[in-house]
């Protein structure tokens, strides 16, 4: 039995702790690299969304001098101006970390506003626009 646990261990070792993908090597590293067609519709959307007026309130973090207690419920704060940071400077290696990161800023929208509130409703349209802009990057889609 104590080989079982030895095993898994190796298999623990041999996977990478950002996206916990399967290193193809033990001797070396290769992390995913986002294509360099998707970086920059990734690019493109982060920054369509900076320029929509109608998501002005999910465009930089929250305010803590207005809203000091939004670190007790939102542990993990995330803004547009983030998510187009992290697009520009290739943070992104994946389209699965780039739709995380959207629905983590609706998450947390959720969790700090009332479900039904216009801050919500705007979050999800902004996610549902972001979402679809992917996909058609994806597909190979102009846009």
């Amino acid at each position: 039995e104590g080989g079982d646990v030895k095993e898994e261990q190796q298999q623990l070792d041999a996977v990478c702790p950002w996206e916990l993908l399967p290193l193809e090597s033990k001797l070396c590293y290769h992390p995913p690299v986002l294509p360099a067609h998707l970086q920059k519709a990734v690019c493109k959307m982060a920054n369509q969304l900076m320029e929509n007026d109608g998501y002005e309130w999910l465009r930089y973090p929250v305010s803590l001098e207005h809203f000091p207690d939004y670190t007790l419920a939102v542990t993990v704060p995330i803004c547009l101006a983030t998510i187009r940071e992290r697009a520009e400077n290739r943070f992104y290696r994946t389209l699965a970390a780039v739709r995380f990161d959207l629905n983590l800023l609706v998450s947390n929208c959720k969790r700090y506003n009332q479900p039904e509130s216009e801050v919500v409703i705007v979050a999800e349209r902004m996610r549902d626009a972001a979402m679809k802009m992917l996909l058609a990057a994806e597909e190979g889609v102009v846009a």
